[in-house]
């Protein structure tokens, strides 16, 4: 599926999904997949809102454990057909973060972006999918680093174009870590339907609907479909520590050397955050 590069991102859209902790996702030919990937530590929750001048919450989930089923989202007679990114300008701006660009897609931490073999996924590995036809992406949410943080990995970088027009350099002082200064720590997509029949379905697999129809609300109103798998269960967990080497954990045979891992230099303690992440085919 080809997926369009838009530099505008309308600020009223009838459904926002947005998606956080460990979730592995990437394009394919069946429109954009975020793989479940579950840990001892990690809890799969969502939530579906109505918001307004309020907020009402019309229905959430938690689940422990593996699921039967993927879950579909299914957007009916969208405005605008198909996947989209949001990109604001040709270079991202990390050192600055100009606010026309918060909400960049570029912000989305790509893993490929930092190895030169392609990505693949270890289908086994994956607890099912969350499925989404139609919309455009962006960086939803930054994370608000006390220091900037960083990327490292026990082999030195040598980075791609796509990286350098991401804004991300390597580290001047240690060519293992490159600099990324913030993430996204919540991806988000818009989805914009037609007045007549616009609407979004909820299913889980090819069961029956897992909720009524979303159709296009008022004006002044949107509907939210909150997913999030991070860190919520077990022991209290190690803020200091990253999950991000949990994703290689699923991804077929890469080098230990090339396993990267987040840091926020010179902070003794900071939450790092449990980041969703692109990567993979």
């Amino acid at each position: 599926m080809s997926i369009q590069v838009v530099s505008t991102l309308p600020n009223s859209p009838d459904v926002q999904v947005t998606l956080t902790g460990l979730l592995l996702m990437r394009f394919d030919k069946n429109g954009f997949r975020a793989g479940i990937v579950q840990t001892g530590l990690h809890q799969l929750r969502i939530a579906i809102e109505l918001q307004n001048a309020n907020r009402k919450v019309l229905e959430k989930w938690e689940h422990n454990g593996p699921l039967m089923d993927d879950l579909q989202i299914e957007v009916l007679k969208p405005i605008t057909p198909g996947l989209s990114v949001y990109q604001n300008g040709a270079v991202l701006n990390r050192e600055k973060t100009p606010s026309a660009q918060k909400k960049d897609f570029r912000w989305v931490m790509d893993l490929q972006l930092f190895h030169e073999k392609k990505l693949r996924v270890n289908p086994k590995a994956v607890n099912r999918a969350i499925y989404l036809n139609h919309g455009t992406f962006f960086a939803n949410t930054l994370f608000k680093a006390k220091s900037p943080l960083n990327l490292s990995r026990n082999k030195p970088f040598q980075l791609s174009k796509a990286a350098s027009d991401a804004g991300i350099v390597v580290d001047p002082t240690e060519p293992k870590a490159v600099i990324l200064r913030t993430l996204s720590e919540i991806v988000g997509a818009n989805i914009y339907l037609k007045p007549d029949g616009g609407k979004v379905r909820l299913r889980w697999g090819k069961q029956g609907d897992l909720f009524p129809d979303l159709p296009k609300p008022k004006e002044g109103e949107r509907y939210k479909i909150i997913i999030n798998n991070d860190c919520c269960i077990g022991e209290a967990v190690d803020a200091t520590m990253s999950d991000l080497p949990m994703y290689y954990d699923v991804l077929v045979g890469v080098p230990h050397e090339e396993i990267l891992d987040l840091l926020v230099p010179n902070v003794v303690t900071s939450e790092i955050p449990c980041i969703p992440v692109f990567a993979g085919e």
